[in-house]
């Protein structure tokens, strides 16, 4: 075995007076070499360099690599201040390290590349927690940019390179320095999973690098979002950083080693198995431990099973307590006894059966023989443990409590007879005693086959409205799938009531199982669970839709968590074998998700199930009560399949969402279009009129750094039409398509406040002497005053309406208009407010009388259909000027507030009219987006189109600059969100979303 080595150097105080004056780094290295050092833990090698000078630390680093075999593993650690020069190369900072003479007196990214690259070992890694600075002349700005990329300095085969961050903190500007940075926590949270073992994720007791990684990042993001770890590697297998010393058993495993039930603990012998398979030597020593303790178990299926599986993993079982007689000759009739203990039960009246006096022979199966009998319930053979070899245990004894054999008059069969086919074992015209019998399985039948039936439906409306669904113009055919979907999903729980209710076994059979009316409560609270679902789905959905409240979502999937005690129940008293009563309680499961991915399963693994239990009552209703077939390989099959199901529908899904986005008319795409965008700070907020879920996104690195709402969200079928940021950009205001608005705490995700005032409005659909009237909800409209007390909207109720986003209090509605409000925008002093509408008009307000103070008409169409305005943006920094767009023409309007007139004209768009308006942050720069795929960037004081910005292949919907107006961000109805360099025109990222699989 290889050895590993770790050099880690800490440079915390330094000569040059620059770097003296930047935040120093934390003192953690001392505390991870103690980790590393460990041989319990790390088992490292360590050679620690503090505060040494630049000769000293490069001796170091050579001796690191030099003279390795392939087998060592490396690690190279450093912490303390990286410096980048003007060309983009990065040098880590010693004691004696000078700025302005880094080639000689720090150590270069290229030393240690070349340190790398001549190391024979097949593992080395490098782990930098710096915080970086760009170093260059005074007057010359860098030519590298802020990242320093030191991932792309460090490739190389055999490599791991973790960092704390890829962003220079400070700039040197000669003597000057700009920027600050607060402490690393990179380090801290290092040796946290290391010490504690919390980094060892999947539990199989190593920590390998990928883990440790992960669980850094995350805690690091969580405690500081500023900061972001990166991580490359080109290593082939899995590197093992260090050991679980704090590992045990899971909780479930523990609870279940203490059960007293024998089913718990014989569930608990499989995982077991499975983590001594995967597990190092720690783990399959405390497991080792826990098996020894179960072949004592008082229960001889637990016992003999925890048995052969010791045996199984080279692990010798305890001694018997009672050793078995030395064998005698398979002709004498005495060995014929062990065959009848060997049927569980009470001693039966008559010999055993002479089919079972091969199970006593010397020659039978070793795996035969290990195998703990059971009752009429199949547990022992959905987990029978593997064949293996040695004596066989002696034959065990009728467990009587916990197998429930108690009863009088029941007799349990062997697991041979339990395993039998039900062609091996003709239907008699009694059921056999011991087997509990459905009570009316005709009635379960009838009811099984009707879900079946509904579930059918609901599957094919739900493929029909994916085919169907991916244009703004929602076809008459998706609405009616919907409808029979719907209808046909909410019916299915009043025909499971039905079959439920057929399945639950007589009063005589209740009692020869051996249930107490207390104990009968499973049956009535899943039957009960089903009625309350049948009886409220309906009336639920219609307030909020098919895929409405989450919280009334999770009050049913409580509801029906009855189905899953009807399960066990029917598993426990030999109704059901155990591969039935998995598939059957795992509907709510497959129900909660069906609900969440909007119908995505198309009701596949539904089907299964209901499947399933037509078979079982069709057992019954030939009264061919002899066992069904039972054993692991059922249950295992069953899982896999429902599994198996449920990607294959969500592919089906998504395909037909593809086809969705190649036909119809309107501007259909493979993803979501992006309706809403503005800066974060650093980061870009999206959002879709299909989504009722924003994006946040990383611009530099392309990637979705999480949602808001962060999990779930109170409503499913709303997706966000506006959103707006309050000035100290602690909250986000969305407007859904349900007429309501919601508050978001930005940092944490959670909903803080839900405002609702606004109410449906009408639209008039086709032309003619007798065009129809439909309703419509969004809110279409949101701004926030400049100081952040007040929150206006717009919405399709011909209403503004002015909030108090801290109590969410409605604090004044504004009418004046008699059409939808498209837009609405503040000032920059707050004293006036404009609302733009549908009715070809944009009102002004003084915010302090919520009076109008005029209004903007004349240039926004005749009446016809294409006519209105629906974007108004206030010119920074010059209150009495605002642009608006004209539905009927492709120029933009800048109006002076105070004549009412409009002072100039900007073109530039070819054709429709223009979809997006924004003005960069000092008010120089209009950027207009079109229905001709472009963005069009204007001078703010003349009009004079500055550049066309082209990459849209669809509508271009929204605008943002950034906080320093050097980016533009836009969404489109082509599923993306560019970003654009605002001074070169040249795009920066492009940013794509999954499509929904249902409309908002």
């Amino acid at each position: 075995m290889g050895r590993r080595l770790a050099l880690l150097i800490a440079t915390y105080l330094y000569d040059d007076a620059g770097l003296r004056r930047l935040t120093a780094p934390a003192h953690d290295a001392e505390t991870l070499a103690a980790v590393l050092r460990d041989p319990e833990i790390g088992g490292f090698e360590v050679t620690t360099l503090v505060n040494e000078p630049n000769h000293r630390v490069g001796e170091a680093i050579a001796d690191l690599y030099r003279d390795r075999r392939g087998d060592d593993l490396t690690l190279l650690y450093f912490t303390g201040h990286g410096l980048k020069d003007d060309d983009g190369r990065l040098y880590l900072a010693t004691r004696d390290t000078r700025r302005d003479s880094l080639i000689f007196t720090a150590i270069s990214g290229e030393q240690i590349d070349y340190a790398m690259e001549g190391c024979a070992s097949r593992r080395k890694v490098l782990i930098l927690d710096c915080c970086y600075s760009g170093a260059y002349p005074a007057g010359r700005l860098a030519k590298a940019g802020d990242d320093v990329h030191a991932l792309d300095q460090f490739r190389g085969r055999g490599r791991t390179v973790l960092t704390a961050t890829d962003a220079t903190q400070y700039a040197f500007e000669g003597d000057r320095v700009h920027g600050e940075a607060p402490r690393s926590v990179f380090t801290r949270h290092l040796v946290e999973g290391l010490r504690t073992g919390r980094a060892d994720l999947d539990g199989d007791g190593d920590i390998t690098l990928d883990e440790l990684y992960g669980y850094v990042y995350d805690r690091v993001v969580a405690e500081m979002p500023q900061q972001r770890p990166k991580r490359q590697d080109n290593v082939e297998g899995r590197t093992v950083i260090a050991r679980n010393v704090n590992w045990s058993l899971p909780p479930h495993v523990g609870h279940a080693l203490t059960s007293p039930m024998a089913g718990d603990r014989l569930n608990a012998v499989d995982t077991l198995d499975h983590l001594y398979r995967v597990g190092n030597g720690l783990v399959r020593a405390r497991v080792r431990e826990a098996l020894l303790r179960l072949a004592d178990d008082d229960s001889r299926m637990v016992s003999a099973a925890a048995a052969a599986r010791l045996r199984a993993l080279g692990a010798d079982p305890p001694a018997s307590p009672e050793p078995p007689e030395p064998a005698e000759p398979p002709e004498r009739p005495e060995p014929a006894e062990p065959a009848g203990a060997r049927a569980l039960g009470p001693e039966p009246p008559a010999p055993a059966a002479p089919s079972e006096s091969p199970e006593t022979e010397a020659g039978g199966s070793a795996a035969t023989t290990a195998t703990a009998t059971a009752p009429a319930s199949s547990r022992a053979d959905a987990l029978t443990p593997p064949e293996a070899s040695g004596p066989p245990p002696v034959p065990p004894r009728v467990p009587v409590a916990e197998e429930h054999a108690a009863a009088p008059g029941r007799q349990a069969v062997s697991p041979a007879a339990e395993r039998s086919s039900p062609e091996a074992s003709p239907p008699s015209g009694e059921p056999v005693s011991g087997r509990v019998a459905a009570g009316r399985p005709t009635l379960a039948f009838a009811g099984s086959a009707a879900a079946a039936v509904l579930n059918t439906l609901f599957g094919v409306a739900a493929l029909v409205g994916a085919i169907t669904y991916g244009n703004r113009d929602f076809s008459a055919a998706y609405d009616t799938s919907v409808s029979i979907a719907a209808g046909s999903w909410l019916l299915s729980p009043a025909a499971l009531v039905a079959a439920f209710s057929g399945f639950v076994p007589a009063r005589t059979g209740l009692v020869r199982a051996g249930l107490s009316p207390g104990r009968r409560l499973p049956f009535q609270l899943g039957i009960a669970g089903l009625l309350a679902a049948a009886v409220a789905g309906p009336p639920v959905a219609a307030r909020t839709g098919l895929f409405g409240d989450i919280w009334i979502i999770l009050l049913l999937f409580v509801v029906l968590l009855g189905v899953t005690l009807f399960a066990v129940a029917a598993w426990r008293i030999s109704l059901w074998p155990a591969w039935a009563a998995a598939t059957v309680g795992s509907l709510p499961v497959i129900w909660l998700a069906e609900l969440l991915t909007r119908g995505a399963l198309l009701g596949l693994p539904e089907l299964v199930v209901h499947v399933e239990l037509m078979r079982i009552a069709w057992y019954f209703r030939l009264r061919a009560s002899y066992p069904l077939p039972a054993g692991r390989g059922m249950l295992t099959r069953r899982m896999l399949l429902l599994a198996g199901l449920a990607v294959a529908s969500a592919a089906v899904t998504k395909w037909a969402a593809s086809l969705a986005s190649q036909g119809g008319s309107s501007s259909a795409h493979a993803n979501d279009a992006v309706t809403s965008v503005l800066f974060l700070d650093d980061l870009l907020i999206t959002a879709s009129y299909l989504e009722p879920q924003a994006r946040v996104w990383d611009p530099a690195s392309g990637r979705l750094m999480r949602m808001i709402p962060g999990s779930m969200v109170e409503e499913h079928d709303s997706g966000i039409f506006s959103m707006a940021l309050s000035p100290d950009r602690k909250l986000l205001a969305t407007g859904h398509g349900d007429n309501k608005i919601r508050l978001w705490d930005v940092a944490t995700g959670r909903l803080e406040n839900t405002l609702v005032g606004h109410s449906q409005g009408l639209e008039t659909l086709g032309t003619g002497p007798s065009p129809s009237v439909a309703g419509v909800s969004s809110i279409p409209a949101l701004a926030f005053s400049p100081d952040g007390t007040i929150l206006a909207s717009g919405g399709v109720d011909t209403t503004v309406r002015l909030w108090n986003p801290r109590t969410g209090d409605s604090r004044q509605v504004l009418n004046a208009h008699n059409g939808f409000v498209e837009a609405v925008a503040f000032d920059t002093d707050g004293t006036t407010l404009a609302s733009a509408g549908l009715d070809r008009t944009v009102e002004l307000w003084d915010v302090k009388t919520s009076r109008t103070t005029g209004s903007l008409t004349g240039r926004f169409g005749d009446g016809g259909p294409l006519s209105g305005v629906t974007r108004a943006v206030f010119r920074p920094r010059h209150d009495r000027t605002i642009a608006t767009n004209s539905l009927a023409t492709t120029t933009v309007l800048i109006w002076d507030t105070s004549t009412r007139d409009v002072v100039t004209t900007v073109s530039g768009h070819t054709a429709g009219h223009v979809t997006a308006l924004c003005y960069s942050p000092d008010g120089t720069i209009l950027a207009s987006g079109g229905y001709d795929h472009t963005i069009v960037l204007s001078d703010a004081a003349n009009g004079r189109k500055i550049r066309t910005l082209t990459g849209h292949s669809g509508e271009v919907a929204a605008l943002a600059f950034s906080g320093d107006g050097k980016v533009v961000a836009s969404g489109g109805y082509d599923g993306t969100a560019r970003l654009w360099d605002a001074a070169t025109g040249r795009a920066l990222a492009v940013l794509s979303t999954p499509v929904s699989p249902s409309p908002s």
